[in-house]
């Protein structure tokens, strides 16, 4: 019973620890939830990242916008 019972302990420990490295290895990609919404800018004055089309950007703002409201 202690063997499984720390068989189990020791893979759950490496699992949260594995886990914490890929969440912050994660927030260094470009467009991670983290460095998108510190960039906050408003739609009329930010100028289209990596090539998007501005209409794209704006239907994409509103789609969030309709989102977040709803709930």
């Amino acid at each position: 019973m202690l063997y499984g019972m720390g068989t189990v302990f020791v893979f759950l420990s490496l699992m949260v620890f594995v886990l914490f490295l890929l969440a912050r290895g994660v927030k260094n990609f470009p467009g991670s939830l983290e460095s998108t919404n510190s960039e906050q800018t408003d739609g009329a004055n930010s100028q289209a990242p990596n090539g998007i089309d501005p209409a794209h950007l704006k239907a994409i703002e509103l789609a969030m916008k309709q989102h977040y409201q709803k709930r």
